[in-house]
């Protein structure tokens, strides 16, 4: 019997094993398995890893690069978003106009204390910039005029590379502008309606996706009413969306008007400021803890079944990427034929 066990480890050929030293090496077998309940473990343990790894088998390199033990299936790297913030994840900017749509919103401030504290100081903040922006057109408005009344030849003098380079980069900055409304939008249709404002609150939702496996999303679990809602767009999403416009008609003409090289990089870069004003307002007028609710809040997305084929949500995710450079080709000839 134990010569039997001692080259049991030598591992002989199954049929060099005599009857009796079988019977007793099964005996061994069924004695230990009880009694071992490491090896017991150890096998569960191998078997579910083995089952776990299956798609890794098609990645030798997995063994080469780590002795650990794979942690759950390969993935993608281009779903990582995807599977932790959702779809089409959006959130609010950190500017003047996003600062004041979280003070409405995520804040329900009540003491007037806190109103003077918080509330007005943003509030007057978007107002300012809406304020500055319209003035700045209308100085470039003034300038445009002048350069119609008292020039014959426009669009003559200087580089034509550089006058369709200039403009074509100061109309990339304004569709931003435009593209950042409409995240602005689709974070606040995003929240639910309900006849009185509550303080906004998310919560973490999850779902298994067909396409990008497990995914999470954050989710609006608190409304607003109506009428804030109405508020925020007539009082900051549409007179950004008015003054980006007129920026745009004005601003290009400022820009192919130009006489010279430098006039048109000064002057684009002037227009460029005029868009980055409610950045600069941002900084001065929001307090620190508004910065950081923006900075850190999660951004609302969609899971898969939020995501459904010719929605508002789906032509924008597929179809803008490449609609945008037919966008901004079209203003720029259009620019040209209209002020040229």
């Amino acid at each position: 019997g134990s010569s039997h066990f001692g080259s049991s480890s030598e591992a002989p050929p199954a049929h060099g094993v005599s009857a009796s030293g079988a019977r007793e090496l099964e005996r061994a077998a069924v004695m230990a398995s009880p009694l071992d309940p490491l090896v017991k473990d150890e096998e569960s343990n191998e078997s579910g890893i083995s089952e776990r790894s299956e798609s890794v088998d098609s990645f030798p390199l997995v063994e080469k690069i780590s002795q650990g033990t794979p942690d759950g299936d390969p993935f993608r790297i281009d779903s990582c978003a995807v599977r932790e913030v959702g779809i089409l994840a959006v959130g609010l900017p950190a500017n003047a106009y996003g600062a004041a749509i979280a003070i409405s919103v995520v804040y329900d401030y009540v003491e007037l204390s806190d109103l003077l504290a918080f509330n007005v100081p943003i509030l007057l903040g978007s107002l300012v910039t809406e304020i500055c922006q319209a003035m700045s057109i209308f100085g470039v408005v003034m300038c445009i005029s002048h350069k119609e009344s008292t020039e014959e030849h426009v669009c003559s003098t200087g580089s034509s590379g550089v006058r369709f380079a200039c403009n074509a980069i100061f109309l990339i900055a304004c569709m931003n502008d435009l593209v950042e409304t409409f995240n602005m939008h689709l974070w606040l249709h995003r929240i639910p309606s309900s006849k009185k404002s509550e303080t906004l609150r998310f919560q973490r939702f999850t779902s298994e996706s067909t396409t990008f496996g497990p995914m999470a999303a954050h989710k609006a679990v608190s409304g607003i009413s109506l009428a804030r809602r109405a508020g925020l767009y007539f009082m900051l999403l549409l007179p950004k969306v008015v003054i980006t416009l007129m920026l745009i008609h004005y601003g290009s003409a400022y820009v192919l008007l130009s006489e010279t090289n430098e006039d048109l990089i000064l002057n684009c870069v002037a227009l460029c400021f005029i868009v980055d004003i409610d950045d600069i307002i941002y900084g001065f007028t929001t307090t620190q803890e508004v910065k950081t609710c923006l900075d850190n809040m999660p951004p609302l997305g969609l899971l898969e079944e939020d995501f459904p084929v010719g929605s508002q949500s789906w032509i924008y995710a597929n179809f803008w990427p490449l609609a945008s450079y037919v966008v901004i080709i079209s203003l720029m000839f259009g620019m040209y034929e209209f002020w040229c």
